[in-house]
């Protein structure tokens, strides 16, 4: 499996895309020459469209090894001022370099466009050619993804795409032999699902480019904990047994003149009793569950430090005897507080009880009385906050008693019934994205 740094340059998807669309088509012709670096130039394909994270093949004489692609895209847009909208200086994704070929992955993220290919070498660039590239947008509505692990050594896992009419699954991508993918998180209209990767006991932060189809991973980061999305995307990292790092998804990146935050753990909770799952946040609080290994959970609770040496301060609450402890976020309908979300937790009962959904009172650091419960256990939890509060719905993996595994789902606007959206699948996450 080929594997690209993607968090480099898709990190900001949601955010260019807003100022994309805001640029001028104004398209400034450079007046100087530009230099001839390449030549015998052609473009294989080059009258077709191509789809987002399709190959694109370069023949040409007088490639170097470290030579890159850039790409300037402009697409119509419907603006009385403007003539074009345009993404400007894009890093192109080399795939595959020859004394004489270069390949590189078509861009998306953006609407239909024509894309200019330009060779990088030093501070000059030439100009290649053109291509015209199709729609790669996110898609308006939130998507559900499913996870299979690989259930042995010699065994592979994919990411499927579930209908949400119907609970069909169809592959998006497969993992290598061995490889799992857990903790899956998105930040709404990147289109990317970001994880955790692990193969032979070597965890990595890894991210899956849904419009471009491909993996990335952040090779320059410590040992990865864990993941939270919400209101803001955070990575969390080990720094030894006792400090962890709490930075920004996706923007981190390590030097030697800056670290990320630290939070100290408190006494009683190590690194990996946080790895089980991926976390929620709203605004600067971050909400984990710990698995303390002796048949209970605890809410951990990890926010800005008021004062002191660390950034975060992290708060292990009491513990409850369950066999699961899943954090989710759904819209703050009470009106408490300036948050717009609100978190709440799945509190599965252990030797494979019903599940209680809770939500988390902030003020007592307890949970509040269950406003929902499910008749089995819960693996995962998935909640459309984002789409609205006329259509809120939490989406849940369930382990049946007859052991099949099931997606059930929950209107929390409607008359509070379960509805099974699949009654035989073989997930070990779900997870929406767009």
């Amino acid at each position: 499996m080929k594997t690209y740094n993607l968090f480099r340059l898709c990190g900001s998807c949601c955010l260019f895309m807003l100022s994309a669309l805001l640029l001028t088509a104004c398209h400034d012709e450079d007046t100087r020459e530009q230099p001839i670096f390449l030549t015998n130039v052609e473009i294989n394909d080059a009258n077709k469209t191509f789809n987002p994270g399709e190959t694109v093949t370069i023949l040409a004489d007088g490639i170097q090894p470290n030579d890159n692609i850039s790409l300037d895209s402009y697409w119509a847009i419907d603006d009385p001022l403007l003539s074009e909208g345009s993404m400007r200086g894009q890093t192109g994704i080399i795939t595959g370099s020859t004394a004489t070929s270069i390949t590189f992955l078509a861009p998306g993220h953006l609407p239909a466009s024509r894309t200019e290919i330009y060779l990088n070498r030093g501070s000059e660039r030439q100009l290649l050619g053109e291509i015209s590239v199709a729609n790669g947008q996110s898609p308006d509505k939130l998507q559900l993804y499913g996870i299979n692990k690989a259930d042995s050594p010699n065994s592979t896992g994919n990411v499927e795409h579930i209908d949400l009419s119907t609970g069909r699954g169809t592959q998006v991508v497969s993992l290598s032999e061995g490889q799992t993918f857990s903790c899956p998180i998105n930040q709404p209209g990147s289109n990317i699902l970001y994880g955790m990767m692990e193969q032979n006991n070597v965890r990595t932060l890894y991210c899956y480019d849904l419009s471009m189809h491909y993996w990335g991973k952040d090779a320059n980061a410590p040992s990865p904990i864990t993941l939270a999305g919400g209101s803001n995307l955070y990575d969390i990292y080990q720094e030894s047994d006792d400090l962890l790092l709490i930075t920004d998804l996706p923007s981190t990146i390590y030097t030697r003149s800056y670290t990320p935050p630290y939070a100290k753990l408190p006494t009683g909770l190590k690194p990996d009793a946080l790895k089980h799952g991926s976390g929620v946040c709203v605004q600067d609080e971050i909400f984990l569950s710990a698995n303390n290994g002796d048949g209970t959970f605890s809410p951990v609770i990890i926010s800005p430090a008021s004062n002191g040496e660390y950034s975060f301060s992290i708060q292990l609450c009491d513990p409850l005897t369950c066999d699961a402890l899943i954090p989710f976020l759904v819209l703050n309908t009470a009106g408490e507080g300036a948050h717009q979300y609100a978190v709440g937790y799945a509190v599965s009962a252990a030797n494979g009880g019903e599940t209680e959904f809770r939500l988390w009172d902030s003020n007592t650091m307890q949970m509040k009385a269950p406003f929902a419960t499910c008749s089995a256990p819960i693996l995962s939890v998935a909640s459309n906050y984002m789409d609205g509060r006329t259509s809120q719905k939490l989406y849940v993996l369930t382990q049946e008693t007859d052991n099949s595994k099931q997606i059930k789902t929950y209107d929390l606007t409607g008359l509070g019934e379960w509805q099974t959206l699949t009654s035989d699948c073989t997930y070990t996450d779900i997870v929406l994205a767009r």
